[in-house]
């Protein structure tokens, strides 16, 4: 007897496997597409200066921070700490509501 029925057997169940596979993996970068372009339509619609995002950089960057431990990476921690203020204060400007004067151009 011979096993050849057998093994082309297995070799379809193993092709309409990896079939199945492929498109599991095609629809979860769609998904994943998805979720991309709406995170970035988020982000559009925040603008680069939301006081909500650039506290959240401040925090990134001052957990970044913590990576550089040790006496000779000081400068490096200073600067990021310098950073992540920096980033704060830009938020704490754009909360602060505009007098008129202010966002007119004409001083």
């Amino acid at each position: 007897m011979s096993d050849l029925p057998l093994h082309r057997t297995m070799q379809d169940d193993e092709i309409d496997r990896l079939k199945a596979r492929v498109a599991e993996l095609e629809a979860d970068n769609e998904h994943q597409r998805e979720r991309r372009n709406a995170a970035r339509e988020c982000i559009k619609k925040m603008g680069d200066g939301s006081p909500w995002l650039l506290r959240k950089q401040a925090e990134a960057v001052e957990k970044s921070a913590l990576l550089f431990p040790g006496r000779e990476l000081t400068d490096i921690r200073c600067s990021l700490h310098t950073e992540a203020q920096r980033l704060r204060q830009q938020a704490d400007e754009a909360e602060r509501p505009q007098s008129p004067q202010e966002g007119s151009g004409y001083e």
